[in-house]
Formats: C-alpha cells, structure tokens, sequence
C-alpha cells in the first residue's frame, strides 16, 4: 500500500517538483520510498529528517517531538513537510500539525499518509489510526492551511 501511495505523492509533485529545493521528512528517515522516489526524478533536493530516533544516523537530522510544539520556534522552513506513517503513533494531535505548520514555507505543500485501518501496530507507540481525509483536511484548514488535494486509498 505504501507503495501506491508514493507514487501518488510523485505523481502530484512530478509537475510542481521544480518549485521543491528543500524537504522536511518528519517521523521518517532517508530510507522511506517517498525520500528515495523523490530522489529519482530531483537528485538536488535537500533533505532534513526530524524525528525522536535516529535510526540510520541520517545527516540533516533534528530531535522532533511531535506531542509538544517543539518546532514552533524553528527558523528552517521547507518546501515540501513529508509525514507517512506517523500520525497514528502521536497522541497529541493538535501539537502534531502545529509542527507540521511550522516546518513548511508560504506556498509550500505538507503530505500525510497515515492508516485508515485501526490495525494495532507498534514503533514504538501506537495511538490511534483509520483517520478520514475530511479529519486531515478539516485540521490542516484550521491550521490555516488550504487543501489542495485529498482522499484514500
């Protein structure tokens, strides 16, 4: 499934890749497909990786909690904010998209991919999952950001 939706994430970004230089990768790491999907068709793209592990020692790596509004003072702003498979493992969803919020420029795009099952799953904690596009939409627009495009696969 992570599959299908990378390649709708390259599908969207194809036409708009040359308004991307930099990407903010937010609870994953250089070995995520869309990290190594982007890299194919725009090798230039910058990319930093926030998150609480460092798992494969990523350069461009910042400590990120995403239940406490950690980057709302950051300065770095990025192009494109990546979370897949994340969304389900924070409980506080509100700090969440703050975060999110706050690593993306004006103009910029933010994609999320997360489960629409309540599958129970672990790494290293699970919350909640099965979020509907209209949840996503309806909270990144009150965030003040406006949707472009939504919906489930």
């Amino acid at each position: 499934m992570r599959a299908k939706v990378t390649a709708a994430l390259i599908s969207n970004f194809n036409k708009n890749i040359s308004n991307i230089s930099s990407v903010a990768v937010v609870g994953g790491s250089s070995h995520d497909p869309e990290v190594s999907a982007l890299r194919a068709i725009e090798p230039d793209l910058i990319f930093h990786f926030f998150g609480i592990d460092n798992e494969f020692d990523d350069y461009n790596w910042t400590y990120l909690n995403l239940n406490t509004n950690d980057s709302l003072s950051r300065k770095n702003k990025f192009d494109l904010v990546i979370s897949s498979q994340v969304l389900e493992h924070v409980w506080n969803i509100d700090s969440y998209f703050q975060n999110l919020v706050a690593l993306v420029k004006s103009g910029g795009y933010i994609f999320i991919n997360c489960p629409a099952s309540n599958f129970v799953h672990g790494s290293p904690e699970y919350f909640s999952a099965g979020y509907a596009p209209e949840f996503l939409k309806n909270n990144l627009n009150a965030a003040g950001i406006l949707v472009n495009d939504s919906g489930a696969l």
